[in-house]
């Protein structure tokens, strides 16, 4: 990995835009069962001012995080935390075997928070999978 490549994920770490608000630019008539009923008021002054701010809420830290830890340290501490993620982000698992991403939560910090996304069931967490592992691997190495 190129020191400009992470130089430019570093600039550009606070630039990631909402992909929710691409899809409900993209398509007007989104689904009621889905998103809920909207109103006139909702549409053209959007929800609570306090929302957006929610939603981006971990990047904004993670871009300040990182733009302190630059000015204190250095660019070679932002590059290799930078670093580690991108090599905890890519750690692979046996296809039938699930990741709980226990290293990536660790260098974020995700482990010592509580967040809903834990409390609530999520369906491909506990998914179990019906084919034999031999079938999977086969199918993964396009031996089938």
């Amino acid at each position: 990995m190129d020191r400009n490549d992470l130089h430019e994920q570093v600039v550009q770490f606070g630039n990631h835009s909402n992909k929710y608000e691409i899809d409900q630019q993209r398509n007007p008539l989104k689904s009621t069962f889905i998103y809920g009923p909207s109103s006139i008021r909702q549409s053209n002054y959007g929800g609570h001012p306090l929302e957006r701010l929610e939603k981006t809420r971990l990047a904004r830290d993670e871009y300040r995080d990182l733009q302190i830890l630059r000015s204190v340290q250095g660019i070679q501490a932002p590059l290799r935390q930078l670093a580690e993620r991108k090599s905890a982000a890519n750690v692979g698992r046996l296809p039938f075997l699930p990741s709980s991403n226990l290293m990536m939560d660790v260098l974020l910090g995700h482990d010592e928070m509580i967040m809903p996304e834990n409390i609530y069931d999520q369906p491909n967490e506990f998914c179990e999978v019906n084919l034999p592992p031999h079938m999977i691997m086969e199918r993964k190495l396009n031996i089938l």
